[in-house]
């Protein structure tokens, strides 16, 4: 099993999953379809697949179809999942450390139920397996009783029996001495504007790398983030929900004057803001795969690191107090 990724007439990146024949999946290549349609992000296609892909090699270990598994066999898969040598008929002998762990096994699990469910609600379909993983609880049984909590006394909910206790993990965050050093060992300022703009709004890669001259306004200090659909760097904002309004700083606004002075002179003629500075593409929009090799960590610390800063200066402001996190960057 492999991942394959295509061109669409309308020029789009979509994924399809293609067996050792080379041949591509058929239920899999009309559920990511059906994703598609209904306006599921490419990235979130691309992990879908990817799940998928997983889930039909233990199946093909296994020599079974899908449409012949149930419960017991799904918990194998989780064992699968688990399993560092990622084979049916190969087991450690020593305790060796899971492949994965329990929130990346429940995400898998989570998109092979909404195969699933697709499959049973597709006319040329029987199957029920995704309805036999739940049973229903009372949705008033929760450790928090809230103000309504009465209202849901005879209501029920939906839960997953098949699902991994998730351990509870320290939130990651960057220091503000780390993020320092970060913007420090930058060598231009596109890369050194890219970061604290992470850092004080925020905003997801692809958010920042979709961003065009019009969406900044250093005058009014205001972001615009916009959905301009999938571009041409890769880029795109994750939701239809996404778009937003974000309020910036004076030293981010000054810092923004100055790289669109340094950088954005008379020979570059695109509208995008992040633009690759030297080689043959000079001039053209940032690329997303250029960021770095694991964006998602850095992204996620950042995003942390700002909901945290807002925190504080809530705490702050409350007692009567400004504290303002000053940067050698910003100040220069």
């Amino acid at each position: 099993m492999r991942v394959e990724q295509i061109i669409t007439t309308d020029n789009k990146i979509r994924y399809v999953l293609m067996d050792q024949y080379g041949e591509m999946v058929i239920p899999v290549m009309k559920f990511l379809k059906y994703k598609d349609n209904t306006g599921t992000a490419r990235n979130t296609l691309r992990s879908y697949c990817y799940a998928l892909k997983l889930y039909f090699e233990f199946l093909e270990q296994k020599g079974m179809s899908y449409t012949d598994m149930g419960i017991d066999e799904l918990a194998e898969f989780v064992r699968w999942l688990q399993n560092p040598f990622q084979h049916v008929k190969v087991t450690g002998i020593h305790n060796a450390s899971q492949k994965r762990k329990a929130r990346s096994i429940n995400i898998y699990l989570d998109k092979v139920y909404a195969f699933y469910d697709y499959i049973m609600r597709h006319e040329d379909y029987s199957m029920d397996l995704s309805e036999r993983l739940k049973r229903q609880v009372s949705a008033s049984r929760s450790n928090f009783k809230g103000f309504l909590h009465h209202t849901l006394k005879n209501k029920t909910k939906d839960i997953k029996i098949l699902k991994l206790k998730v351990p509870k993990e320290r939130l990651k965050v960057l220091s503000f001495d780390q993020v320092q050093t970060l913007i420090d060992a930058c060598s231009n300022i596109r890369d050194k504007f890219l970061l604290v703009l992470l850092y004080e709004t925020g905003m997801r890669i692809g958010e920042a790398l979709s961003l065009h001259l019009s969406d900044v306004v250093p005058a009014t200090k205001k972001v615009h983030i916009r959905d301009r659909g999938e571009l041409v760097n890769g880029a795109e904002i994750k939701t239809v929900c996404s778009p937003r309004t974000l309020d910036i700083s004076k030293e981010l606004a000054d810092l923004y004057r100055r790289y669109i002075l340094e950088v954005h002179t008379d020979e570059i003629y695109t509208d995008f803001i992040f633009i690759k500075l030297t080689g043959d593409q000079k001039g053209q929009p940032l690329d997303y795969r250029f960021w770095c090799k694991n964006p998602k960590m850095l992204e996620m610390c950042f995003s942390n690191l700002a909901i945290l800063v807002l925190l504080l200066k809530k705490v702050c402001d409350q007692h009567g107090k400004r504290k303002y996190i000053q940067m050698e960057t910003l100040s220069a």
